[in-house]
């Protein structure tokens, strides 16, 4: 590993604080490269993702220079820096590196202020953006948004909210009410904005924050409907409507669609054209790496990013939808501060055979607690504290009959997916 990056990596040892003094004075060193760039910013608990990887690849497609920041990473840390879904160069990255971390060890020494990780890793994506001439830069929140790293961004011109449920609620509030609120505060004034929402609650959160700063926000169905039927989507908005079908898509594709559409159609204020022929062919051909992704040629081992109650219960529909029939393995471990009950309860009908391992991480949840609940829920488990192991044996059991599902943490999935295919169809996307 180049040096650089292992001095940026040791700033993980600081955690993660929320707060935006520290990123400022950071900023302030650098020359501010965020003041030079247009942002599109999401949040959400679900989705947002998805939501900025196919928005930027539309963007890219109608010929925009588009910036991509997304956070965690599967594999490679390069995954979080994307031109035109290109990742960034290794030494350009490492040069960038170099760069902020130096600033950020004068800040400790001479200012007593010390950066965190995401903080330096914010900082190198609003650098490297800066100097590539990004026409665009998607821009996704790390954790909640009111006090996020990203949130220094002088205004975005589009704000988009995926699906908020509970998550992070040690950090962020234990209701929807209080977490919505954290997120709404990416608003800032005379944003133009777009909700797709589970919860009334937290919808009605965000139409307060955007009424407070003087927000355009759009939400469904006042302002845009949609109909999904398995892969298909009808949508219509303001300025289009479009028919989408894609049997090799599913339904949460298609519901994360449904916002990236209504954020095209507030991009027309800004003189973003609507392209329904790029967008056909962006979703015949898009996938967003470690959602839904198969890693075998015989569709025997899935692997999929849910780590939440909501991502299960939507996981499990998906599931019945496309293989009623079928019962799974799952490979699934979590961190600590993840509702594991919660999701095995939406989850467990699936499943014929649980296999609890540990997630590559130092924040890992004791996998004995999760044994105990799917125990509860009367399958079969059994208990591989490493995750290598437990790959090996799932692979080896994986069939037509009876496939493999990973998921419970992206930290699982991005370890066993590199472990079974390496870095493939990641440097480009």
């Amino acid at each position: 590993m180049n040096t650089s990056i292992a001095d940026l990596n040791r700033l993980e040892r600081f955690g993660w604080r929320l707060g935006l003094q520290t990123m400022h004075k950071l900023l302030d060193h650098l020359g501010h490269p965020e003041r030079q760039l247009r942002y599109i910013h999401i949040t959400g608990s679900n989705g947002k993702g998805f939501t900025a990887f196919f928005l930027a690849s539309y963007l890219t497609q109608l010929g925009y220079r588009t910036g991509l920041y997304t956070s965690p990473h599967l594999c490679d840390l390069r995954e979080r820096f994307r031109m035109n879904g290109h990742w960034i160069d290794s030494s350009v990255l490492n040069q960038l590196a170099k760069e902020v971390v130096t600033i950020c060890h004068w800040m400790y020494r001479h200012q007593g202020i010390q950066p965190t990780h995401f903080e330096a890793l914010t900082a190198i994506g609003f650098l490297w953006f800066a100097q590539q001439k990004a026409d665009w830069v998607v821009l996704e929140v790390g954790l909640g948004g009111r006090l996020d790293a990203t949130n220094v961004i002088p205004a975005s011109n589009i704000c988009l909210f995926s699906s908020i449920s509970l998550e992070h609620q040690d950090v962020l509030g234990k209701t929807i009410e209080k977490i919505a609120w954290e997120k709404s505060g990416i608003l800032k004034y005379n944003n133009l904005a777009a909700a797709l929402q589970v919860h009334p609650r937290a919808l009605q959160i965000l139409k307060q924050r955007a009424k407070q700063v003087h927000c355009l926000l759009w939400s469904c169905p006042n302002d845009f409907k949609f109909q999904i039927q398995g892969s298909k989507l009808a949508w219509e908005g303001p300025h289009f409507k479009v028919k989408l079908d894609n049997p090799h898509r599913n339904s949460l594709e298609a519901w994360n669609a449904s916002l990236v559409l209504a954020g095209i159609s507030l991009l027309a204020a800004k003189g973003v054209v609507w392209d329904e022929s790029q967008f056909q062919t962006l979703w015949e051909k898009k996938l967003w790496p470690g959602r839904f992704e198969y890693l075998s040629p015989g569709f025997n081992i899935l692997i999929d990013g849910a780590h939440n109650p909501e991502a299960a219960w939507t996981l499990n529909r998906i599931l019945a939808q496309k293989y009623p029939q079928k019962k799974w393995i799952i490979l699934n471990g979590f961190l600590r501060d993840k509702n594991y009950d919660r999701f095995i309860r939406h989850i467990y009908s699936r499943i014929a055979l649980s296999v609890v391992t540990q997630v590559p991480s130092s924040r890992s949840h004791d996998g004995e607690a999760i044994v105990e609940a799917w125990e509860k829920m009367k399958i079969r488990t059994l208990y591989i504290p490493d995750w290598k192991q437990a790959l090996t044996l799932v692979k080896a059991k994986a069939s037509e009959s009876t496939p493999v599902l990973i998921t419970g943490s992206i930290y699982l999935i991005g370890a066993c997916r590199q472990a079974l295919v390496g870095l493939q169809g990641l440097s480009r996307i």
